[in-house]
Formats: structure tokens, C-alpha cells, sequence
């Protein structure tokens, strides 16, 4: 419910199996399992796939690259700023 705190417990070795409200109105006994024969077929390649990762996923050098070029290039212009960069002086009034 919103606006309520609720908290997860766990790691309890006393704890029971949770009963459910249910199992006291509906009668199913043991339960009775139910297979179905399947058999699989030969592996075959997909020759269509397309993998599902995002980009910087699939090629994991290219994003640490762009990152390192990122650094170098935050790091020149910080560099640049400390040494007192050249500055516009404000346009004289006559």
C-alpha cells in the first residue's frame, strides 16, 4: 500500500512454509504431475540473429575508448583554465 514502510525479512532457519488463505476452501490434494513426451530436434545456426545488447555492450574497447578520449579532453581544458587562459576584455563604453 503507498504510504506505508515495509521492511524484507530473511535468513530465518525457524521459519515455516507461508498457508495460504486458499488452501483452506479449495480441496486439491497432492498434486499430480503432469509430463508431456518432447524430444528436440537438431541444432541448427541463426543465420538472422541479431544480438540484443546495446551497442556499447557489444563492442565494450570502442566505449573505453570514446572514455579515455573524454578524460584526455576534460582534463587539456581544465588544464587550460588553471593556467589563466587568455580572457575577452569587456567592451570599453565611449
Amino acid at each position: 500500500m503507498p504510504g506505508r514502510a515495509y521492511r524484507l525479512l530473511y535468513g530465518n532457519l525457524a521459519a515455516h512454509s507461508p498457508q495460504y488463505d486458499l488452501s483452506r476452501f479449495l480441496d486439491a490434494g497432492a498434486p499430480k504431475p503432469v509430463y508431456l513426451v518432447a524430444a528436440l530436434g537438431p541444432e541448427e545456426l541463426t543465420r538472422n540473429y541479431v544480438d540484443p545488447r546495446p551497442f556499447a555492450e557489444r563492442h565494450l574497447v570502442t566505449l573505453w575508448i570514446a572514455l579515455g578520449i573524454a578524460i584526455v579532453l576534460l582534463g587539456f581544458s581544465a588544464l587550460r583554465a588553471l593556467r589563466g587562459g587568455k580572457m575577452a576584455e569587456p567592451a570599453k563604453e565611449a
